[in-house]
This record gives structure tokens, sequence and C-alpha cells, in this order.
């Protein structure tokens, strides 16, 4: 049950809904920087690579704008700068993860012994002009935090300060519009180019 190894293609999800600027990406990843031109937000399930699923508030803030139009058409964005922020509150009974319903300070869980309480994911993810994932450039977060200082029907806000696999630190922000297209481009693996 490791969140950092949800599938590329569902991680892919930078093909939000509803939209604008208003997010903030202090720092490099792998030398790429994030200037954020939308950012969306959903409820969102997510298949683990270990077998499973996952289901987050989900946050994607890229460097293409009408992201909740390309999720709508189910289409990766060409070129694209993609930053994937999730929380969820893990059941400890079951280790099921359910969509953050609260605000409050979201983990990265490294993968060894019991997961937080309340878990994060964030995952970079750069792409070429044919949609093609530039792993090399892409990276996940191994600690830090997600905080969520407001959660309202799939629209969230809040600020995040994490360090990547890469050894890189990011900090920023984001107050995500709800947009429910996210969760239908998250359950399917392939996707058209634009």
């Amino acid at each position: 049950m490791n969140l950092r190894n949800v599938l590329v293609a569902s991680a892919a999800v930078s093909l939000a809904c509803g939209g604008g600027v208003n997010a903030s990406v202090n720092g490099t990843i792998k030398g790429q920087s994030l200037k954020p031109a939308d950012t969306v937000s959903a409820p969102v399930t997510v298949a683990l690579t270990g077998g499973g699923t996952a289901s987050l508030a989900g946050v994607v803030v890229s460097d293409v704008p009408g992201l909740c139009a390309k999720a709508a058409s189910n289409t990766t964005p060409k070129s694209a700068h993609i930053l994937f922020l999730g929380a969820g509150d893990v059941n400890p009974t079951s280790f099921q993860i359910t969509a953050a319903s609260t605000a409050g300070t979201y983990s990265i869980y490294g993968g060894s012994g019991a997961p937080p309480a309340k878990v994060a994911d964030v995952s970079f993810f750069s792409y070429d002009a044919s949609c093609t994932e530039i792993t090399t450039q892409s990276a996940s977060a191994t600690s830090g935090t997600v905080t969520l200082t407001s959660v309202n029907n799939g629209s969230y806000s809040g600020n995040f300060d994490v360090t990547f696999d890469s050894g890189d630190h990011v900090t920023g922000s984001f107050s995500a519009s709800n947009c429910a297209n996210l969760n239908m481009y998250f359950g399917t693996t392939t996707h058209s180019c634009g």
C-alpha cells in the first residue's frame, strides 16, 4: 500500500476541471520549474500499483490552461508539467484510504510501518509534445506534508512543503475549484493527446 506507486496513467490525471491560476509552486524538480496556468480538484479514486485503490482529495496544478475541458475529453496535455497533490484519511483497521473530508495536515507516507491516519501523495510529471511521460524529469515526494485549509464539495485550498526522491525541496499553495471530470480521467488508463 504505497501511495507513491499510484499508476502513472492515473496520476497523469493532470486533466482536471474548473480551474484558474490559483496556485504557487516554489522551487524546481529535477531542474524543471512549474509556473501554474491552471489548478483544479475533485475527490478521485486511483489504482495502486501493488493492487487495490485509494480515494484521495486530488488537486492538479499545471502549466497548461483548460484542464477541466481536457479531462472531459479524456486528453493528456502536450508538453506539460503537472503536480498532483492527494490527501486521504486512513482507516486504522482496514487501511482503506478515503478522500480527505476535513481540513488538516496530511503527511507523505514513506512506505514502511503503518501509514499515518492522514496520508498525502505528491507527484510531479513532465510530458513531451507527444504526451509521453519524461520519466527522467518526473518525481515522487518522499517526505513532507500537504495541509488542507478548506474542504468544500470537491474544492480544496491549502499549502504543501515536500521533498522529492530527487532531493528537491518544493513549497507552495493552492486554491482549486471542483471539476467532476477529474475522477473520470483518473478512471481511464488510455488517453488522447492534445
